[in-house]
């Protein structure tokens, strides 16, 4: 597993937050049963691009992109860690970017594209 998380670039480390761990047994009452040192956070920055002939600087095509990003990560997380209980998942804030390029005279036809950087996270615990 371990030999897997460095090949991923993922960061691993005991969540030791007790306003984050406050949240989650409000969110999810069965994880007070678990001790701080038990839940294992895996940190990931994940990236994805897109491209088109319009609207590829719209907020919502960077929101469908950054539910696609995270989607494969937690999926992909699940399963490298299907022997642990998954608890909780979110990201942080992403990071944007989008460039759009307008028909010419030339014969250049319209074209846009953009690209996400998003920190993904995911908690899991020993099943007990």
């Amino acid at each position: 597993m371990e030999e897997n998380l460095e090949k991923h670039e993922t960061v691993i480390k005991a969540n030791d937050s007790a306003d984050e761990l406050l949240e989650l047994i409000r969110l999810d009452p069965k994880i007070a049963e678990y001790r701080t040192c038990d839940i294992i956070r895996i940190e990931e920055a994940r990236s994805g691009s897109w491209s088109g002939v319009r609207g590829c600087c719209d907020q919502s095509t960077a929101d469908a992109n950054a539910a696609a990003i995270f989607k494969s990560f937690l999926e992909e997380k699940i399963y490298q860690n299907r022997h642990l209980r998954y608890i909780n998942s979110g990201h942080g804030g992403g990071t944007a970017h989008c460039r759009s390029h307008g028909g010419s005279w030339g014969g250049g036809g319209r074209s846009c594209g953009g690209n996400l950087r998003l920190q993904c996270w995911a908690e899991f615990t020993p099943f007990q």
